[in-house]
């Protein structure tokens, strides 16, 4: 009898603590989305204008709750997204009292996978800590590879950018809520002659006419991949020094006196 009691008494206890780690669980949810409504809406737009000129432009707008919450506390972090956008030969805009728009220009494929992993693992790869409020690290990488096809350019563009910490898991990893209604964040790219999407990535881009838009998923690892063709500036080049030298060639011989034909002796 004393055994089967403490065995009743043993689960019971295993129930309790069950229900009440799930209480404070949905608490804790409770209070996230109370807090962080509404928290941030950031999208980042990569504009190619030609291979040898472009822009990073992100807009960033920061909700109400969370600048209530911070009692001020934002504004060194928005000094060091400046001193970084400045440091890469960027600008930072104010476009409201919460809302920021970064840009940073590149020259190349390479220059913009230099600035853009130095800009996002400088401001977003360390979880930053405001008087009430947080916002969690985001680690983010960017790779271009490009080759040359005579007279065009291919670039394949990768960007991975892991948002696992935006989420909130149970003690077994399991993904309880993703907080997507809270946080926004977008991802574009913008070429001359428009992109396409590489499947196999766990987003799908929607295109608004020379843009593909991928909407990032809170609480998950993100990653896509995008293949952009452009005109190849270094055999453009190369083409137009032979059409030239070309042109010379049949101009000179154009130009040259014909020697005259001599009679032929019968």
């Amino acid at each position: 009898m004393t055994v089967q009691f403490r065995i009743l008494v043993a689960a019971w206890m295993r129930s309790l603590t069950y229900v009440a780690h799930r209480m404070r669980m949905l608490v804790f949810v409770g209070v996230l989305a109370t807090v962080l409504m509404g928290c941030v809406e950031s999208d980042v737009n990569l504009r190619f204008e030609n291979p040898n000129q472009g822009e990073i432009v992100q807009h960033i707008q920061l909700g109400d709750r969370l600048q209530a919450l911070s009692g001020g506390s934002l504004q060194p972090w928005v000094k060091t997204i400046e001193r970084q956008a400045a440091s890469l030969g960027g600008r930072v805009q104010r476009t409201n009292q919460a809302g920021l728009t970064v840009k940073i220009p590149f020259t190349s494929s390479d220059e913009l996978e230099q600035k853009f992993n130095q800009f996002f693992e400088a401001v977003f790869n360390q979880e930053q800590i405001f008087e009430g409020a947080s916002l969690p690290a985001i680690a983010s990488r960017l790779t271009v590879t490009h080759s040359n096809f005579l007279l065009l350019e291919r670039n394949r563009l990768r960007v991975e950018v892991d948002l696992r910490s935006l989420g909130v898991t149970s003690t077994t990893g399991t993904l309880l809520v993703s907080p997507a209604s809270l946080i926004k964040l977008e991802f574009k790219l913008e070429t001359p002659w428009g992109a396409r999407n590489v499947s196999g990535t766990n987003l799908l881009p929607s295109r608004n006419g020379k843009q593909l838009v991928w909407r990032l998923i809170p609480g998950e690892p993100n990653t896509l991949e995008s293949v952009f063709w452009m005109p190849s500036p270094l055999g453009i080049g190369i083409a137009l020094i032979i059409g030239l030298v070309l042109l010379g060639q049949f101009l000179k011989n154009a130009r040259s006196p014909r020697s005259p034909q001599q009679p032929s002796l019968t």
